[in-house]
């Protein structure tokens, strides 16, 4: 069996290991990537636009496998061809979004945030970018418009399954009785099996892990085996029986985008309905009438032709747009930058992948290609080593001095993870006991609670009042009400109020990330109901005052693009520019909750948002950040924000008797 061809072999290779062109496949390669596109430039119009990669990946499984049993099927595999193909195919536009990435991250992007495009360069051009995705999912994750190069969790995937797939193949052909196709098959059930398992325990797990993804490709490659077998019957299964596929996976593609949306648990059993769909498209052959006639329509073939350099280079284009001009651009912006995504893939394909693809210099430019891929990610990884490279002009005109969350917080003491696994307790502190008689204030919800803490603090001592606090990440100050992915919520929660009858606090503040609990995450919503049974039984428990406090303002972005909303607006004090104005109803909801249960009720909102936009600095003529992500208060903010209620009247402090 050969392990490497000679130059004057390729040709005669390629047609012995390669299947025949299929233009319809191109053109199911051209939904694929515009179904991404316009979900991603405009998500309401097609909420189920992101099964598009689900797609590639049946594509990508089905072609790489047709190639890798053909080649073994004539014994002329070749590992040296086949990944210097790879390299070939894949590099040369992965390297030009890079490379235009790091360029222009360079002269726009704070230190922070092109210390995180650094690792996303580094982890694009290693083909690890799902892991590093998967390993920054967390409570404090920043927006997905704020990483220019989060779709390449997808290639990562890919590539991972070129590298094992091949190798397994490989070796399970050189023993007797070599069984692919059963194989294969196993291989997908367990990888399906994966996925399955994922959802029910980790929704990021499920979406960023090979493990859990190879299934999509493997679709693909039982179909591939299904076509070495049956030879020509494959590519023409009849006119009747070719149509019916053709139908029958065009209404599973319309089903996933019409039902589908990215508040599902996805991948899932909803991945079958997209798999199922671009299987049954290819399975139907290029002589069937949809493949015929739609998918293999020149305008519709010129885009699958261009649809990798498409997929690359769409995403930043959106995301540098949403990041540094605005995070809500209008429909021209968004379509003048898709306009530009295709213009600038079809450039990379005529003038850069086709001339490469095709020239006979292929090791040299596939050598080429991998030191420049590799030269890349070294830059990247040297700007998220050096922590963005602060010595940038841009990085100097937005910097902003590092805050410590967990201090001001008390991460770890009063300030506890509901994550599986964490098990916390509270610390004997947060009761704030210490013997004496002065009013007692207790501070009780979720993350943003905890910011509210410092400026509850801050005016202790000045009105003579003690402070307990007990905050728990991802989990509001609901009795009873489970949080997905935060399964300590309720035994916390429980023993929270469980302390009440011991401590006797004057005043109860209760404060949560509201709009984050209305279900779009696969879990249960926070019900008006089950708030207000819990403020009942805050009374019950002989609890005089209890103030039910608003939603914070929230932009999208973290603190650097705060910062740079500070420098867009003129170095005033003030912003509009990313505010989401979807929270909004969720604190009117809160509002009416509070009149109609008898509490008290305060409105970040109304005291630090105008027609003009929301503070985002506590002073107006020097930037000292009101937040420090896109919600979440610095000490001093939280310490305003509190002046700022009780001068306005909306929050009465008790008074040491």
């Amino acid at each position: 069996m050969s392990i490497a061809a000679s130059p004057g072999q390729e040709r005669a290779l390629h047609d012995l290991t390669h299947p025949a062109y299929r233009p319809d496949i191109d053109g199911l390669r051209a939904l694929a990537v515009m179904l991404v596109v316009i979900y991603h430039a405009f998500p309401t119009w097609l909420p189920g636009g992101f099964i598009g990669v689900d797609i590639f990946f049946v594509i990508s499984g089905y072609l790489i496998s047709s190639i890798i049993f053909k080649s073994l099927a004539n014994e002329q595999f070749s590992f040296a061809d086949f990944y210097m193909r790879r390299i070939r195919r894949i590099f040369p536009a992965l390297f030009l979004v890079l490379a235009a990435c790091y360029a222009f991250g360079w002269n726009t992007l704070p230190a922070p945030e092109y210390q995180q495009l650094g690792k996303h360069i580094a982890a694009g051009a290693a083909f690890v970018a799902n892991f590093a995705l998967w390993s920054e999912s967390g409570y404090f994750d920043s927006e997905a418009f704020g990483k220019p190069l989060l779709h390449l969790w997808s290639l990562g995937i890919e590539e991972q399954f070129y590298i094992v797939w091949p190798l397994l193949l490989f070796a399970i052909w050189r023993l007797p009785g070599k069984r692919l196709m059963a194989l294969t098959i196993v291989a997908l059930a367990l990888s399906f099996a994966t996925n399955l398992g994922s959802i029910e325990r980790d929704l990021v797990a499920a979406f960023y892990s090979p493990l859990a993804r190879f299934w999509e490709l493997l679709a693909g490659a039982v179909l591939a085996g299904v076509a070495l077998r049956q030879g020509p019957r494959f590519i023409d299964p009849g006119c009747r029986q070719g149509n019916l596929r053709a139908l029958a996976g065009a209404l599973l593609l319309l089903a996933g985008v019409c039902l589908i949306s990215d508040g599902d648990r996805f991948p899932g059993w909803w991945a079958l309905l997209p798999t199922s769909g671009a299987v049954l498209l290819i399975a139907a052959g290029p002589k069937a009438w949809l493949n015929r006639h739609l998918l293999s329509a020149p305008p519709v073939v010129w885009i699958g032709l261009i649809s990798f350099p498409l997929y690359l280079w769409h995403w930043p284009l959106l995301a540098f747009l949403r990041t540094t001009v605005s995070p809500e651009p209008g429909t021209g912006p968004l379509l003048a930058a898709v306009l530009l995504a295709i213009i600038l893939a079809a450039l990379t394909y005529r003038l850069v992948e086709k001339p490469i693809r095709s020239s006979r210099r292929g090791k040299t430019l596939a050598a080429g290609l991998l030191v420049l891929v590799a030269l890349i990610g070294f830059l990247g990884y040297n700007a998220y080593r050096r922590a963005g490279l602060q010595f940038r002009s841009i990085a100097k005109a937005t910097e902003l001095p590092a805050y410590d969350w967990s201090k001001g917080y008390r991460y770890g003491r009063c300030f506890l993870s509901g994550e599986a696994g964490s098990s916390p307790v509270f610390a004997e502190e947060c009761a704030a006991v210490d013997g004496s008689s002065r009013p007692l204030v207790m501070v009780w919800g979720d993350s943003h609670s905890a910011s509210l803490y410092p400026g509850v603090a801050a005016l202790a001592e000045q009105h003579g009042y003690r402070v307990a606090q007990y905050s728990t990440s991802g989990c509001p100050p609901v009795l009873d009400f489970p949080v997905d992915r935060r399964p300590d919520c309720v035994r916390m929660n429980a023993e929270t109020f469980a302390r009440i009858p011991a401590l006797r606090p004057d005043l109860v503040l209760l404060v949560g990330h509201w709009s984050i609990y209305d279900g779009k995450d696969g879990g249960a919503p926070l019900t008006d109901e089950l708030l207000a049974a819990s403020i009942d039984r805050l009374k019950a428990s002989g609890v005089q005052r209890i103030v039910l406090v608003g939603h914070l303002p929230t932009f999208k972005g973290g603190k650097p693009s705060i910062a740079r909303n500070f420098f867009i607006a003129g170095k005033r004090d003030r912003s509009s520019v990313g505010f989401n104005d979807w929270i909004r109803p969720h604190d009117e909801r809160i509002r009416a909750l509070a009149k109609r249960t008898g509490i008290g009720y305060f409105s970040p909102l109304d005291l630090l948002c105008n027609e003009q936009g929301c503070l985002i600095s506590t002073l107006p003529d020097r930037f000292v950040p009101l937040a420090w992500d896109s919600s979440h208060l610095t000490a001093e903010g939280s310490a305003f924000l509190i002046r700022q209620a009780v001068e306005a009247g909306q929050l009465s402090l008790p008074e040491a008797r």
